[in-house]
C-alpha cells in the first residue's frame, strides 16, 4: 500500500469534492495503454502522437502508462489510484520511434514536446505533466512553455531522479522568457530520491511549474487539478 495519497492530504480534497471531474490532465510522456482498464472512458479524443504524426499514441514503453496512472488511474478498487481519478487524460506521445529500446531509455525532441504543450493549451487542459530531463530546452520548446503559461496551462516538470540538489537542467525551462514570474520552479526543497522535504508552494498561483523527483511528479499534477477543480 502507497501513503502517497495520505502525503498530499487527498482525503481532505475528495471529501470538498475535488476528484478531477470536468478537467482535462494532459500528459506528455511515451503515450498510454489505450486498452487499460484504469483509463476506460477517459482518454481524451485529442490525444496524439507528436513524434510520428498519424501513428498510434499506444505506449511502447509504459512509462507514460505509469505517470497517466498516478495522475489520473481509475478509483475502482483494483490496481492503482490515482489522485484525480476522474479527469480525462489527454495522452501526447513525444518519444522518437524505436529510442525506448535502447539503453539510456526514450529520447524526447524539444520540437515534439513543444507541439504537446501547444495541443494541450489549444484543447483546454488545466495542467500537463512532463515527467522528461535531460539538457537545456531548445528555443522552441521554452517558446511553447512561455505561450501556454500565459493563456493559463500549468506545467508541471520532474526536478530529476538523480537526488542532486539542483534540479536536471531541463527543469529550468520554467524560468526563462515571459514564464519567468509566472511559473514557479518548486524545485524543492529536497530533491533526494526519499524526497523527504516535498511541498508544493504558491498552489494557489496561476501558473507554477513543479519540481519533483518522476514518480511524484504526476501525483503532484492531480494535485494542481483538484486545486483548481475546487
Amino acid at each position: 500500500r502507497s501513503n502517497g495519497l495520505d502525503n498530499i492530504n487527498a482525503l481532505a480534497a475528495y471529501n470538498a469534492g475535488g476528484t478531477g471531474d470536468g478537467v482535462i490532465i494532459a500528459v506528455v510522456d511515451s503515450g498510454i495503454d489505450i486498452n487499460n482498464a484504469e483509463f476506460a472512458g477517459r482518454i481524451h479524443p485529442e490525444s496524439t502522437n507528436t513524434a510520428n504524426p498519424g501513428t498510434t499514441f499506444q505506449d511502447q514503453d509504459g512509462h507514460g502508462t505509469f505517470t497517466a496512472s498516478i495522475a489520473a488511474g481509475d478509483n475502482n478498487g483494483v490496481g492503482s489510484h490515482g489522485v484525480a481519478f476522474d479527469s480525462q487524460i489527454l495522452a501526447l506521445r513525444t518519444d522518437d520511434d524505436g529510442s525506448c529500446a535502447g539503453v539510456d531509455g526514450c529520447s524526447h525532441f524539444d520540437i515534439d514536446i513543444a507541439e504537446a504543450v501547444d495541443i494541450a493549451a489549444n484543447v483546454g487542459a488545466k495542467v500537463a505533466n512532463l515527467s522528461l530531463g535531460g539538457g537545456g530546452a531548445a528555443f522552441s520548446l521554452r517558446s511553447s512553455i512561455n505561450r501556454a503559461t500565459q493563456d493559463g496551462l500549468i506545467v508541471v516538470i520532474s526536478a530529476g531522479n538523480d537526488g542532486r540538489d539542483q534540479p536536471d537542467e531541463f527543469a529550468l525551462v520554467a524560468q526563462t522568457g515571459n514564464a519567468n514570474g509566472r511559473e514557479r520552479l518548486a524545485a524543492l526543497v529536497e530533491t533526494s530520491r526519499h524526497c523527504r522535504g516535498l511541498e508544493v508552494i504558491a498552489i494557489d498561483h496561476p501558473h507554477i511549474a513543479f519540481g519533483a523527483i518522476r514518480p511524484l511528479c504526476p501525483r503532484a499534477e492531480g494535485l494542481l487539478h483538484r486545486e483548481r477543480a475546487l
